[in-house]
């Protein structure tokens, strides 16, 4: 019979025993596995828990930072304080102490309180330096109203005092303390002229309203001819009112005397008597049983002469046989007055008064009609002289900012004794009051036209606040409109002019500041003064039109690119490098020379470039196209356009995902493609003269020719980089360090200006925003040279120029360059830096401590910044 296993056989257990004999691990393994799926668990939760506690510290530090600016803001629109200190204290106690104490009752750990701290002190010094700014603002503006005050009593005191030495006292005090308040920075509304010139008036006011003589008049027309703080045309106004005073002073002397006279009764002896004395003193007759006594102290010697007239004319006719003689003698005397005084002794004639008084009808008739013809010859001719006169001037100031030449000085002058001449007085104010105008807009035009568009705005703008001013009188109105009217056809003039030539302008404007019409400003005042204006960059210019004229003609006028280079060179001899640059690109701009043309300039000692000037000339270049088939010519534009991809990527950007980028501008588009059609009219050049040469060998020798002699490339993040062709050993390591740069996304998230159109900005808080931007710029963005070669600029994955953060507030104020609004670098500073990392790296020790200490510093000095 077959035997049968036993169970313990099948399950193979050693006889007698209960149960298999198995290894203990096997029980052991299962309690393994579920302690070990425990820790994960435990471990990932701790990771979730720390995740979740530094969203949380993200989240405090940000709702801290919002709630101190908001808080700061508040606190700076209620602050009045006028130290610094106090402001500062003030802040500490309400704003930064709190602000501390509150995260210090907060439920975090000690390190992320610390994280949360460092950004709120930073938070926090911001607002306190801010405060103790507007604190300090508020205290200039305190003490210069206190200053005010004290000054405006000082030109009251200048005024009333008719000692020199204490005018000299005042003024000097005046002086000072404007100087002191200039100094710190006190803000007040006088500077040293304009109280001379309010307390002088204010003097002059003063001597006019109390005088008694027409001497008196005489000295404030003297004190205001010899006070140099005023301009010709302000000297010239406040004569104007003086004089109008002062004839108004000689009309009533006049009057009185007239009177006095009639009343008297004089017979012909004390006429005579009387006229003797008028011309030299006063009239005193004596009589038997009195004494007349008239005053002509107040009238000057030709007023003094026409009281002789009228004593000679009363004479003539209590003696009628004599009115003969009378005409005669006032017909002479009528060809030499003003129509002014004509007109007045018209009014007398036809009344009877004044000189005329006691006159017969017959005498008064026949004078009349002389004086009548007198004025109907002169009047029309004076007036218009004073209308040419007035056109003039003011053409001739709005063209000179209101400053007036000698000539047109002296016409101002003339024209208000015109005015005069004529009786007009109100018209010679006018005439003044315009004059002053345009004078005060040319001022008001000379402190703004070197600044920006917007400056000048501000200016026209305060102009027009002064027009609507509540309060302000018809004559404030009146003058504000002039002025802004003025001010207005100077800024047109200046637009017009900076369109067609800036440096002609400023060239120009320069000369006439310092009256020196050799006067020349250096390139580095001009690049200056355009950067002021708000110029681009690009546009910046350093030759005028003039200078750009006379190159282009003598340029060309050669006929070989070995002359034109030889002239070129030697034209550009006396600039920077720099400059150089500038000089070429205004040139190209300008068209006074094609981009061939400054291949050929910068190219000097290059033969090939023979090849690019005959195959690029307008004339050989159609001969050329005409020995091929339009099917030929496309080919070979074609190849170039694949071949010279490194070029136009450099200009252009690059494309990304088979898009060109946003920076390729329609200006480097055109660059590019003009470039291209060089580089084809260069391979048809090559063609046309070995006819055995391919396409592809004809396209490679023109990009060899017109870009690879003057450049290499390399490559940052996939998109080529443009080097000058003196750097080519240098392209690789510059163009690592430049991508390399870009991995430090911390360092860049603190120095970049995330776009206002970044979905980042839209969709994330601002610390946030700035990391996720800069995690982009590392994977996609990349470097485009600038247009002198010499340096790069970071673009983003859109090609957008990479901006930085705005400037601390310390340096408000301060010139802003391109390098100071975006993020750029100059070639040479990345070869320094790379320089230094090989030297290091080639100094390093091999083994030890020393080698530690080596690699550190090379670590040190690759992850320093280089923008």
């Amino acid at each position: 019979m077959p035997k049968i296993p036993v169970y313990e056989q099948k399950v193979g257990m050693a006889a007698g025993s209960l149960g298999p004999r198995a290894n203990s691990g096997a029980f052991e393994a299962p309690g393994k596995a579920f302690a070990s799926l425990g820790k994960q668990v435990s471990d990932t939760a701790f990771q979730f828990g720390m995740m979740e506690k530094e969203a949380e510290v993200k989240a405090t530090a940000a709702e801290f930072e919002n709630g101190v600016l908001q808080t700061t803001n508040e606190f700076k629109q209620e602050n009045r304080d006028t130290t610094t200190a106090s402001a500062k204290q003030r802040y500490n106690d309400e704003v930064a102490a709190p602000a501390l104490q509150k995260l210090d009752a907060m439920d975090l750990t000690p390190n992320q309180k610390q994280s949360v701290r460092s950004r709120l002190q930073r938070q926090l010094t911001k607002g306190s330096l801010s405060v103790q700014q507007a604190a300090a603002n508020n205290g200039k503006i305190v003490r210069g109203g206190l200053m005010d005050k004290r000054l405006a009593a000082l030109q009251k005191d200048y005024a009333t005092t008719s000692d020199p030495e204490l005018k000299a006292i005042y003024s000097n005090e005046a002086s000072n303390l404007i100087a002191e308040s200039q100094l710190t920075g006190d803000k007040i509304t006088y500077n040293a002229k304009s109280w001379r010139n309010g307390a002088v008036s204010e003097d002059v006011a003063t001597r006019v309203n109390s005088a008694t003589t027409n001497q008196h008049f005489e000295d404030a027309k003297k004190s205001v001819r010899e006070n140099p703080g005023y301009t010709q045309v302000e000297k010239a106004q406040q004569e104007a009112i003086i004089t109008t005073k002062q004839s108004a002073f000689i009309t009533t002397q006049k009057r009185r005397v007239v009177g006095e006279v009639f009343a008297a009764m004089l017979t012909e002896d004390e006429f005579n008597e009387a006229m003797e004395q008028a011309s030299t003193g006063d009239i005193v007759i004596n009589r038997d049983d009195e004494q007349i006594a008239i005053s002509l102290s107040g009238l000057p010697n030709d007023e003094r002469l026409n009281v002789v007239t009228s004593l000679r004319t009363q004479r003539n006719i209590k003696v009628s046989e004599e009115e003969r003689s009378a005409i005669e003698l006032h017909s002479t005397t009528f060809a030499n007055k003003s129509p002014a005084s004509l007109q007045s002794d018209l009014d007398d004639l036809r009344a009877g008064t004044g000189f005329a008084e006691g006159m017969s009808l017959r005498v008064r008739t026949s004078l009349e009609s002389i004086v009548n013809t007198q004025i109907q010859d002169r009047v029309p001719m004076v007036t218009s002289q004073i209308a040419s006169n007035t056109a003039a001037i003011k053409s001739r100031l709005r063209l000179s900012n209101g400053v007036p030449d000698e000539a047109t000085d002296e016409d101002i002058q003339e024209t208000i004794s015109l005015f005069q001449s004529l009786g007009d007085e109100a018209g010679a104010v006018k005439f003044a009051a315009e004059v002053e105008s345009i004078s005060s807009a040319g001022a008001l035009y000379s402190s703004a036209k070197y600044k920006s568009d917007a400056a000048i705005l501000n200016v026209g703008l305060a102009l027009k606040q002064e027009i609507v001013r509540e309060g302000a009188t018809v004559e404030e109105v009146n003058k504000a409109q002039a002025t802004l009217t003025a001010f207005n056809a100077m800024v047109a003039n200046r637009q017009e002019s900076i369109k067609k030539d800036p440096v002609g302008f400023l060239q120009s404007e320069n000369r006439n500041d310092l009256r020196d019409q050799e006067a020349t400003l250096t390139p580095k005042q001009l690049i200056e003064k355009q950067a002021a204006m708000n110029i681009p960059d690009g546009d910046i210019r350093i030759l005028s039109d003039a200078q750009v004229t006379a190159f282009q003609t003598q340029y060309k006028g050669l006929t070989t690119y070995a002359d034109k280079s030889d002239y070129a060179v030697s034209f550009l001899a006396d600039y920077n490098a720099a400059d150089q640059n500038r000089i070429m690109r205004n040139l190209i701009k300008s068209d006074a020379i094609t981009l061939v043309d400054s291949m050929i300039i910068a190219n000097p000692g290059n033969a090939a470039m023979f090849a690019v000037d005959a195959g690029n000339n307008p004339e050989s270049a159609k001969a050329i196209s005409a020995l091929f088939t339009p099917t030929e010519r496309k080919d070979v534009a074609a190849l170039v356009a694949d071949k010279n991809t490194n070029y136009t990527g450099s200009v252009i950007g690059g494309q990304i995902e088979g898009m060109v980028s946003r920076g390729a501008t329609a200006a480097r588009m055109l660059h590019a493609t003009t470039m291209n059609s060089i580089i084809t009219n260069t391979a048809l050049y090559y063609k046309s003269v070995d006819t055995n040469i391919s396409d592809d060998d004809a396209v490679e020798k023109a990009i060899n020719t017109v870009v690879n002699s003057q450049f290499s490339f390399g490559n940052v993040n996939g998109k080529p980089l443009r080097f000058p062709s003196g750097m080519a050993s240098d392209t690789d390591g510059i163009s690592k360090k430049l991508e390399s740069s870009l991995s430090n996304t911390e360092y860049l998230g603190s120095i970049v200006e995330v776009p206002a159109d970044s979905p980042f900005s839209r969709k994330l808080p601002p610390a946030q925003a700035e990391q996720a931007y800069a995690s982009e710029l590392a994977n996609s963005g990349y470097w485009v040279t600038t247009s002198d070669n010499q340096g790069a600029y970071l673009v983003d994955q859109n090609g957008n120029m990479v901006p930085r953060k705005a400037p601390i507030d310390d340096f408000a104020g301060a010139a802003i360059t391109p390098q100071d609004m975006f993020v750029m670098v100059k070639f040479a500073d990345v070869k320094a830096n790379v320089d230094e990392a090989n030297l290091l790296d080639k100094e390093m020790p091999f083994i030890g401590t020393a080698r530690m200490r080596a690699a550190k510093v090379l670590e040190a000095q690759q992850a320093r910044p280089i923008f």
